[in-house]
């Protein structure tokens, strides 16, 4: 086999670019694995290829000196073959291979300064640490990006910055939102971005963090969720007065049909009038055309005043006392007027359904307050129901009354025949709803 040493220049001047080569990139190499902190281990091995390589470029570069005096290195490479050399060479390159590929690997899972700042970069909010003087220690592009829409410049003190969003020293038509609790504007493009500040501590150092939000989306949904509450609000109200309008047409609907029942009992009066003329006195019965009459005149001698309930309540209790009902009546009305209105309904239809079903002759009524509601009871003596008492007519449409008003109606048949009212105060029918 050949010695090195007897190689052509040539071949001297490749295998020689090749060495050069190859220390230069165990340089590279052991610098990394120094900056990136790895064991001990691998920066022995590092710096145990590096100085191979040197020792290689050495011996093959001064194989080939002219002097008198060649140097141990040249001696040794010299006198091996040439064969052996390149095969060095190329388990040398395998081996920096190796290194670079566990290298690479490490940089992967290794958290450095340019891994937290290209993290930092990619995120879609602005980001900026800075000290508690305001002296910036890391900014990522968003914020530079939206300073330069707020002010034209990029972010120079994150103390400053805040103090001039906050004095509407702003550029390129942004608008300050509101600076309470959080600061907010609006750019030139109709982006909002929300700026929220807060101090951590980091290795006993205080630290300002300053990050912007883009909430867009969330700020034009509150927009359109306050428009249709506004939306909702105004129909709240239409549907009040719609409530109102039914509760007055079914009252006045009531005094119709009051009116139509009068007119047929003063009709129904003439008729036994005439038949109790026409009878012989044996046959006349005149208590019961006495009680007829005396009903009828009751409810035309009654005058409604809208403006005052407790006399209305008055003047009912006294046309059912014309009628040979007793009122029994304890507690006080409600304060309300509305309430009231419909307690003047339910005592109606309580009242015909104890003449015309129960046959009886009292009528109680219990009226109970308390800071959450107001609740009525009305019952009866007399004949109780037999079945299950079925919502018609009178009963159907004072159900109608109370739910408009807010109120609850419940209907015992058994034992007795029992009506219960209740109309809970704002803060109760909130918790109802």
């Amino acid at each position: 086999m050949i010695a090195y040493s007897e190689v052509s220049i040539v071949l001297h001047s490749v295998y020689s670019c090749f060495a050069l080569l190859i220390m230069t990139i165990a340089i590279y190499l052991v610098v990394n694995v120094i900056i990136l902190n790895m064991s001990i281990g691998n920066r022995i091995f590092s710096i145990f290829l590096t100085l191979v390589c040197v020792f290689v470029l050495l011996g093959i570069s001064d194989s080939k000196y002219m002097g008198n005096e060649p140097s141990i290195f040249a001696r040794i490479i010299g006198s091996i073959p040439t064969i052996f050399i390149a095969i060095i060479l190329i388990f040398l390159v395998i081996t920096e291979i190796i290194l670079y590929i566990h290298l690479k690997n490490r940089k992967k899972n290794m958290l450095t300064a340019n891994a937290v700042k290209e993290t930092l970069d990619a995120l879609p909010d602005g980001v900026c640490f800075s000290e508690k003087n305001g002296m910036l220690l890391l900014v990522n592009r968003k914020m530079d990006i939206l300073c330069e829409k707020l002010f034209g410049m990029g972010i120079m003190n994150s103390k400053q910055l805040i103090d001039d969003i906050k004095t509407k020293q702003l550029k390129n038509n942004t608008e300050l939102i509101c600076t309470e609790p959080n600061v907010t504007v609006k750019t030139s493009d109709g982006e909002i971005w929300d700026f929220r500040q807060r101090e951590i501590i980091v290795d006993g150092s205080e630290i300002i963090e300053l990050i912007a939000y883009n909430i867009t989306k969330q700020y034009n949904l509150n927009l359109e969720l306050k428009e249709n509450n506004s939306r909702m609000d105004t129909i709240c109200k239409r549907l009040g007065e719609f409530s109102k309008n039914v509760t007055q047409l079914t009252h006045e609907k009531e005094i119709l049909n009051a009116i139509i029942s009068v007119h047929n009992n003063l009709g129904k009066a003439l008729l036994m009038f005439r038949s109790y003329l026409a009878k012989p006195n044996n046959q006349k019965d005149r208590n019961k055309l006495l009680f007829l009459w005396r009903s009828n005149m009751a409810v035309l001698n009654t005058e409604i005043s809208p403006e005052d309930p407790e006399k209305n309540w008055k003047l009912l209790l006294q046309s059912t006392a014309n009628m040979g009902v007793d009122i029994i009546q304890r507690g006080k009305l409600s304060d309300k007027k509305e309430i009231n209105d419909v307690l003047m309904t339910a005592l109606q239809v309580c009242l015909t359904n104890t003449i015309s079903h129960a046959k009886g002759d009292k009528l109680y009524v219990r009226f109970y307050k308390s800071s959450m509601s107001f609740r009525a009871e009305f019952t009866n003596n007399g004949i109780p129901p037999i079945y299950k008492v079925k919502e018609g007519g009178g009963l159907q449409n004072l159900r109608n009354i109370v739910e408009n008003e807010g109120g609850i109606m419940t209907i015992e048949s058994f034992p007795n025949f029992k009506l219960m009212l209740k109309f809970p105060d704002k803060e109760e029918k909130l918790c109802l709803k």
